[in-house]
């Protein structure tokens, strides 16, 4: 299909819903989707499927759910959080402490607890927005604390149903994923900060 699109004389879209922006309203998170991009397409939501832990050794990654979450604390967003060297042994030093990179969204001076930057996530369900070219956010799990970060599908997750039996036989897991473009291509994935109630991406992402 990109190809078709890019090179081939096709017109439509090469790639699914990208982040344009989100504006924050009481409890409400709208998020809007590039419409440039979509080249015509509408948004389409599918089924949630529940969220299944993978089998070992992959104990990091998770199938299904939302995909989308928020963060209600903005000290302990990082996109890429690393340890403080021990100045003799160039190794992480004991306890382990780590600091978030300017480049990863930190001040690249603070020091936490390893594990304790890229918390404080909450897994959100969303609706079709009316104009059908993004998603309603539902913030109401956090109990009125404010969201300060915001990603989706963003580390290592699957939109794959894990109980489907059908699962890389009739269908691979891009297809099962929630938000996908009415020309069947999956949402990207993206991380933003939310500040003044408006999203702030990191580069190379672009939002407003």
């Amino acid at each position: 299909m990109g190809a078709f699109n890019t090179a081939y004389g096709g017109t439509g879209s090469v790639t699914g819903p990208t982040i344009s922006s989100c504006s924050l309203a009481g409890t409400t998170l709208s998020l809007a989707f590039d419409t440039g991009l979509l080249k015509g397409d509408t948004v389409v939501l599918q089924p949630v499927y529940p969220v299944t832990p993978a089998i070992k050794p992959m104990r990091y990654w998770n199938f299904g759910g939302s995909l989308m979450w928020a963060q209600n604390n903005a000290s302990l967003f990082c996109t890429e959080p690393q340890c403080i060297l021990n100045a003799t042994s160039g190794r992480c030093a004991v306890p382990v402490l780590e600091i978030c990179p300017t480049w990863a969204g930190g001040d690249g001076v603070t020091a936490l607890p390893a594990g304790t930057f890229n918390s404080a996530w909450t897994m959100l369900n969303y609706k079709l927005s009316a104009s059908g070219t993004g998603v309603d956010i539902d913030l109401s799990p956090l109990n009125g604390t404010a969201p300060t970060a915001l990603k989706y599908a963003y580390d290592m997750l699957f939109c794959c149903d894990a109980t489907d039996p059908t699962l890389y036989v009739t269908h691979g897991c891009i297809e099962e994923c929630p938000i996908m473009s009415s020309s069947r291509l999956p949402a990207n994935p993206f991380i933003a900060k939310i500040v003044g109630n408006a999203c702030e991406c990191l580069p190379p992402q672009v939002c407003t």
